[in-house]
């Protein structure tokens, strides 16, 4: 979804997982589903950072010494705040008793 002042655009996207893995342990294709979904909003995020701010605030919490997203949010987010990320620790170690699970590929 875009807003361009009160008018609303739609746009679609077939982003979707195509297969759960049964096979795989219930915790780890867990987080290799969360890391997917983050991965897509995150290609959405760095594509209009602008529209992001205004839909979904998942960054409200900042680490320390991490940039604010939403200072002002009258005028597009400067991208180089997206690139000045800590990196996400997903998963965090010891999650699930040591086990890691790799990003999707």
């Amino acid at each position: 979804m875009q807003r361009d002042g009160f008018r609303f655009r739609f746009r679609v996207r077939a982003f979707y997982e195509t297969a759960i893995h049964r096979d795989t342990d219930d915790k780890a294709e867990a987080m290799r589903l969360a890391q997917w979904y983050m991965d897509c909003v995150q290609q959405m995020a760095e594509e209009s950072p602008e529209q992001y701010d205004w839909l979904h605030r998942r960054f409200r919490t900042r680490p320390p010494g991490a940039p604010s997203l939403y200072e002002n949010l009258t005028h597009p987010l400067d991208r180089n705040l997206l690139q000045a990320q800590p990196p996400t620790p997903i998963p965090p170690p010891n999650w699930d008793g040591g086990t890691t699970v790799a990003a999707p590929g």
